[in-house]
Order: structure tokens, then C-alpha cells, then sequence
């Protein structure tokens, strides 16, 4: 048995946005401010916190998957998905595709 079209490949970017136009300093006028993690003294540190965040993040992806599980993922991980459910996390979850504070995936290819 095939598996239903389109075959999407999604990779998994938990990267913060550049700038806080969601959370604590919301500044929807002017919402180039500074990213969270360089309101320090040193930048280089401050870059450093930046690709270092994305590492103790995690997320969930809906249970679409064989058995109804919720799988939990950390940045780049890389997993494919069929059908309506693909074309759903496609919709509601890649960047380019649903809103940027909502966009956790990045699509990888589409079959």
C-alpha cells in the first residue's frame, strides 16, 4: 500500500525570531528591538545564548503520526508526513506558510 500525496519532508528550526514582536516586550509599532538574548555587556556571549537556545527547546507536532503519538522534537530533526496531515502541519506550522510567531517547520521537500 502507497502512502497518500503530497509526501512533505519537514525539519524542525527552533530558533528564536530576530526580533520580540511576541512575549514580554511586545512592540507591535516598532517591532525591531533587541533579540532577548542580547540584552547583555558582551555580544559575543549574547550570540553565543542565541544558537545555544534553540538546543534546550523542544516541541510537539499533533497526533497524526502511526499509533495516534505525540512526538516530541528538538531542533533539526528532520521527519516526513502524508496526505492531509502534511499539507495540515504545512499550513499551520512552516515558516512561509503560517504565521512567524507560529512556524516552528521548515520544509525540506515536497513529493
Amino acid at each position: 500500500m502507497s502512502n497518500p500525496t503530497p509526501a512533505i519532508t519537514f525539519r524542525v528550526n527552533l530558533a528564536l525570531l530576530a526580533t520580540e514582536q511576541i512575549g514580554p516586550n511586545t512592540n507591535l509599532v516598532n517591532p525591531h528591538v533587541l533579540h532577548p538574548d542580547m540584552h547583555q555587556d558582551s555580544p559575543d556571549n549574547g550570540r553565543f545564548e542565541m544558537a545555544n537556545r534553540k538546543k534546550t527547546r523542544s516541541t510537539w507536532t499533533p497526533s497524526y503520526f502511526p499509533g495516534g503519538q505525540i512526538r516530541t522534537l528538538k531542533d533539526g530533526d528532520e521527519f516526513v508526513e502524508y496526505g492531509v496531515p502534511a499539507v495540515y502541519l504545512r499550513d499551520n506550522y512552516a515558516f512561509g506558510f503560517a504565521p512567524d510567531h507560529q512556524a516552528v517547520l521548515e520544509v525540506v521537500s515536497v513529493a
